[in-house]
């Protein structure tokens, strides 16, 4: 495969396109999941609640599961600021 740029065309292998492929879906399905478990908080508790709900968690939480939280706090956020409820 050929990509163009300024310097020239560039080569990408096909092993790295699909390595590149693979993890923007798996990117897309995590962030997709996490949409789902946040707009399921903000039906649930509201809000306001579902996003201090999610945000003290994230604070108690560290690692993995922390970034886990704190993305589904952003999303809680996002809907919350967006005044998306899909009610």
């Amino acid at each position: 495969m050929q990509l163009n740029a300024r310097e020239g065309p560039l080569e990408v292998p096909k092993i790295g396109m699909r390595l590149l492929l693979d993890r923007a879906s798996q990117r897309l399905r995590y962030l997709v999941r996490v949409h789902e478990i946040a707009r399921r908080l903000v039906d649930k508790h509201g809000p306001n609640r579902a996003l201090a709900l999610t945000t003290s968690a994230a604070a108690r939480a560290s690692g993995k599961r922390a970034a886990i939280l704190k993305g589904i706090a952003e999303s809680a956020y996002d809907l919350n600021r967006l005044d998306i409820y899909y009610h």
